[in-house]
């Protein structure tokens, strides 16, 4: 298992809080944060590795 975390944002920009996450795979992560609800969006981080930004109602389409 590998370390992320998703930091999620307020209105105005500021970051709001954090939830980290225990998963197999950037793909497992990135499942989690296309699910994740935030109104303003947030950010997916695995340590310094930044893996990507979700806008607020993003959702997941693939495989799997």
């Amino acid at each position: 298992m590998s370390d992320y975390a998703l930091y999620v944002f307020g209105e105005d920009g500021d970051l709001e809080g954090s939830v980290e996450l225990d998963c197999l795979s950037d793909v497992d992560a990135a499942r989690i944060a296309f699910g994740a609800e935030s109104p303003f969006g947030h950010e997916l981080w695995q340590g310094e590795r930044f893996l990507g930004w979700f806008e607020a109602g993003a959702r997941y389409v693939g495989e799997g």
